[in-house]
């Protein structure tokens, strides 16, 4: 308090107003208000605002009080944490700042670019980057149906068990029976998630109570009558890689009937679990937006305003494993702009800042850029080839998987390169290769496959099965 009552009384009329008023003030005023009391206009406000953070971040580095209390709650955030829990932990920051009338978490808050407080929860660099970071931690823990038990994510995480519940929630996650479901695209994906989150079948009517849905009970069973991951029997409905309808709930699921079925087990509840396999980290060929290109791998990124201004990154599990590093270790891969950080020494693993690239790009907050990922342990950040809405969906997708050149392709390498992508070399069948993105959620992709396959192309996938048909 003392350091922040001194850095507050160096700042002359016009700072101290532009402090007051708009900086730290719980509804901040508008530069033009602001302007017409000062006499000068809005932009000029803009530049005023602008200075004093300049100079009260410099008065602020590490080894000043503030600055060290600013590092601590880094630390405690990791990358987010309620804002209940920060006064908890540091009561100190709760004690009104003299003459402002505000509490010092809100100063810290609008002081620092690296802290946000918002809704109650409090984030570093900020909440928007948090729920992405979490969006990529549970992507990192779920199942082939979009399950993650949350079990798991607590057992990674600085949150309690309870907030992490209420931090999912503030981030619009559905969550059934103790699991996050991360597949939200269709209202089948999160019925089939629903399922395998219970452990037991369920009819509609229960369904639709689980997931709050305000879909129709008829949507839903047509959705699922469409869906082969399922089965009615009678009135309930049940995940085929249980195993048969009589096994559930009586024995242990039988490896027979199908390959997934090894993957769940019958509990003495007779409740179907699938098997924790959480020991090791997820594959790149499962990570979402992550290709393969040969011996290359691309991770598709959308550029924010964090990245922009250098910020480091959470990148998913399978990523760091294509990169060549592994959980506890910090590597470093080449590139013409120097050298790139990957670290996996916490819950998830990080890259460093790639803001030199994006220049070298000229690229913009919301655009997509691809992260090349060499045999070789060199690092690459390139533009995605971009192409006309009007281009055939397969050609749109092999521009969505990293395809430098897709309008160049010859048609009899497009369907070799999507499978490739996503590690099914060899497979030509369009149903496989649809089913591989849809393990993936690739959500983008399958839109573009679908239109070509589904509808567009269905006289194709007949031709190609019924080789396949012969073949077997």
């Amino acid at each position: 308090m003392d350091e922040i009552d001194n850095l507050f009384s160096q700042l002359d009329e016009r700072e101290s107003l532009v402090l007051r008023e708009r900086i730290v003030a719980r509804v901040p005023q508008r530069r033009g208000a602001i302007g017409a009391k000062l006499g000068v206009g809005s932009g000029r406000v803009g530049q005023i605002e602008a200075d004093v953070k300049a100079k009260l971040n410099a008065a602020c580095g590490f080894g000043t009080a503030v600055g060290n209390l600013l590092a601590s709650l880094r630390v405690e955030i990791q990358p987010v944490a309620s804002l209940d829990r920060l006064l908890d932990v540091h009561p100190s920051i709760a004690a009104e700042v003299p003459g402002y009338g505000v509490p010092l978490w809100l100063v810290l808050d609008r002081l620092d670019d690296y802290f946000e407080v918002t809704d109650g929860w409090a984030a570093a660099p900020g909440v928007a980057e948090a729920k992405k970071r979490t969006q990529t931690l549970l992507e990192d823990f779920e199942s082939p149906n979009g399950v993650v038990a949350l079990d798991d994510v607590a057992e990674v995480v600085s949150m309690s068990r309870g907030e992490l519940e209420k931090w999912l929630a503030w981030c619009g996650v559905v969550v059934v029976a103790e699991s996050a479901l991360t597949r939200a695209r269709r209202i089948s994906d999160l019925a089939v998630g629903a399922l395998e989150a219970v452990g037991s079948p369920k009819s509609v009517v229960e369904l639709v109570d689980l997931l709050k849905s305000d879909r129709s009970e008829r949507s839903i069973e047509r959705a699922l009558e469409a869906d082969d991951r399922v089965a009615l029997d009678g009135a309930v409905w049940r995940l085929h890689a249980w195993g048969s309808a009589d096994s559930v709930g009586e024995e242990p699921v039988s490896s027979g009937e199908a390959e997934e079925a090894s993957e769940f087990n019958i509990g003495g509840d007779g409740i179907v679990r699938r098997k924790r396999t959480r020991n090791t980290a997820k594959t790149p060929e499962l990570t979402r937006r992550l290709y393969r290109s040969g011996s290359t791998w691309r991770y598709r990124l959308t550029v924010t305003a964090d990245h922009l201004r250098g910020s480091g990154f959470a990148v998913p599990a399978g990523v760091a494993v294509a990169a060549g590093c592994v959980r506890g270790e910090t590597i470093e891969l080449e590139s013409h702009l120097g050298v790139q950080a990957v670290r996996w020494t916490g819950a998830q693993p990080t890259f460093g800042t790639i803001r030199r690239f994006l220049r070298e790009l000229s690229a913009v907050e919301g655009e997509d850029v691809l992260l090349e990922l060499w045999q070789d342990g060199t690092f690459r950040v390139v533009r995605p080839a971009i192409v006309h809405s009007d281009i055939d969906p397969l050609r749109q997708a092999l521009a969505e998987v990293g395809n430098r050149e897709p309008l160049r392709t010859a048609e009899r390498h497009v369907v070799r390169i999507l499978a490739e992508a996503v590690c099914l070399d060899g497979e030509d069948r369009p149903r496989k290769i649809l089913r591989a993105y849809e393990d993936r959620g690739e959500d983008v992709v399958l839109d573009f496959l679908e239109a070509a396959w589904r509808r567009g192309e269905a006289s194709e996938i007949d031709e190609v099965e019924g080789k396949d048909a012969s073949h077997d």
